[in-house]
């Protein structure tokens, strides 16, 4: 995901130009506290809000280029289960989660763009008896979808889900469907069109069921994704044209074998595929967006992207097509443990930037990371992010331009603590230059630039003058000694190797 030259015009005469090393930058503690369930969600107009949980309560920060992260904020003071967190183009961003007080309870937090000030709790599961986390999926206008487990009237487990208008209104839950294990996948699209997936056990094991619902109509009935063996751990996601890949884990009569299947739902169809086996040794769980053993994601173009852990460790990634299926597992790292603890900790997380570059991140003895630039027909080789301890849950935003965030708790035998890095892929900004299209020879000549980076600490800008002479500043001060054109530019780094620079032509005058 490294960034593209870009050149544009800034003022008579002049361009701004950015090239791009891009890099990880150190990590560094986050809250030294820190030991539940992580999130992050970057905001559009730059940094990223993070939501964690602590000793039964739910704590923010936001990280934005002037402040780094805010202090700490909590969140909820009862326990708050399993924080969902999802963020809208215009910066309004929504936590969804089951508190407990009294009866589990599924809520919401909001909070504009731009205010420090979160709304909630909002009630979405009304009187219901929560029996499973919730799943929140959000699109750019705000519209939203939560789906969880709950038990009617008659004693019945049954999935249900809420959604959210894009004026920030909830409707009132509706029931989906019967179902019994794991946890109700969401997903939403860009133009509010929904899509849910659980199991149910039958006599012959269980069945993983879909329900969609198109913008502005009612849920469609559900329909079978799978009855084969004992299915369990059903994720699904969303591309931007309306069509979903459901990926669910299954095991054999004996429970002793667990694979992955797949199905996919194709833009303007009216089924689903049918199921198409995943092609990887497979240990753990199945989440869509933060991934407890397999992560994935769809792209526009309907191409899926699948990474998954092997039994001894190793992160392995697939990527299918409609026409062509699930193709043969890459290796991306060999972590290669025995280990329980290391192998428990090497569940990789996938996320896809605006433009279809991949990166994914996994944890063990070390966090490492490996990505996929936009377009790029193979994987760079990973590297090492942290070497940290051991972690055991990790989150991972990507923003438009392939910047990353990622948070994670790591352990020792004294304590607990939650970390951050991040992935550096955007160029410091020139947003303001003061440079003079004429001057006079032996004339002292001011010359300046307001500079800014989303991530990191900036080097001073350096100047070039045209004369063989330089200087180093925001403002500074120079003396053109003989007439004639000089090509003037200020060239400004960040910490991750990004640059940016701005150029003119002078032309000097006799004195």
């Amino acid at each position: 995901m490294a960034a593209v030259l870009v050149v544009v015009s800034v003022g008579v005469g002049g361009t701004t130009g950015y090239a791009s090393g891009g890099g990880w930058l150190p990590p560094a503690p986050f809250d030294l506290q820190g030991g539940g369930g992580v999130n992050i969600a970057m905001v559009p107009a730059g940094g990223a809000i993070g939501v964690w949980g602590q000793y039964g309560e739910a704590r923010t920060s936001t990280y934005s280029a002037a402040d780094r992260w805010s202090p700490i904020a909590y969140l909820a003071d009862e326990f708050f289960d399993s924080e969902d967190l999802a963020v809208d183009a215009r910066g309004n961003a929504l936590v969804t989660g089951v508190l407990y007080t009294g009866a589990p309870t599924v809520v919401a937090y909001q909070r504009a763009g731009g205010s420090s000030s979160w709304i909630g709790p909002i009630a979405i599961s009304g009187t219901d008896r929560v029996l499973s986390r919730s799943s929140l999926a959000a699109n750019a206008r705000g519209e939203a979808v939560v789906a969880w487990s709950s038990v009617d009237a008659d004693g019945q487990r049954v999935a249900r889900a809420a959604l959210r208008r894009a004026d920030g209104t909830w409707e009132p839950p509706e029931n989906l469907g019967y179902g019994d294990f794991g946890n109700p996948a969401a997903s939403i699209d860009e133009r509010g069109d929904a899509v849910v997936v659980w199991t149910r056990g039958t006599s012959n094991g269980a069945t993983v069921y879909a329900e969609r619902r198109a913008a502005g109509a009612a849920w469609e009935p559900a329909v079978v994704l799978s009855e084969r063996a004992v299915a369990q751990d059903a994720g699904v996601v969303m591309n931007h044209r309306g069509e979903a890949l459901a990926v669910w884990a299954e095991q054999d009569d004996a429970r002793t074998i667990t694979t992955l299947d797949s199905s996919l739902l194709l833009s303007g169809s009216a089924d689903w595929s049918a199921p198409s086996k995943v092609p990887v040794s497979y240990v753990g769980n199945v989440a869509a967006e933060v991934g407890s053993g397999a992560s994935f994601v769809l792209d526009d173009a309907g191409n899926a992207t699948l990474v998954a852990k092997r039994k001894d460790g190793g992160i392995e990634a697939l990527t299918a097509t409609s026409d062509s299926g699930w193709g043969a597992p890459l290796l991306l790292g060999d972590v290669g443990s025995d280990d329980s603890v290391l192998i428990d900790c090497t569940e990789p997380v996938i996320a896809m930037d605006a433009r279809g570059g991949l990166l994914v991140a996994w944890g063990g003895g070390a966090l490492r990371a490996a990505k996929r630039p936009p377009g790029a027909p193979s994987w760079e080789k990973p590297v090492v992010v942290a070497a940290s301890p051991s972690c055991f849950q990790l989150a991972l935003a990507v923003s438009s331009p392939g910047d990353s965030v990622v948070i994670w708790n790591a352990s020792t035998e004294a304590a607990r603590a939650l970390y951050y890095a991040i992935l550096d892929n955007t160029p410091p900004v020139i947003s303001e230059r003061a440079i003079p299209h004429v001057a006079r020879a032996g004339h002292r000549v001011r010359l300046a630039v307001a500079v800014s980076d989303a991530w990191s600490s900036l080097t001073a800008p350096r100047w070039r003058f045209g004369d063989g002479t330089r200087a180093r500043g925001t403002k500074v001060q120079h003396v053109f000694r003989r007439p004639g054109r000089y090509h003037v530019s200020a060239t400004v780094a960040d910490r991750a190797g990004n640059t940016a620079s701005s150029a003119s032509t002078i032309r000097v005058t006799k004195a």
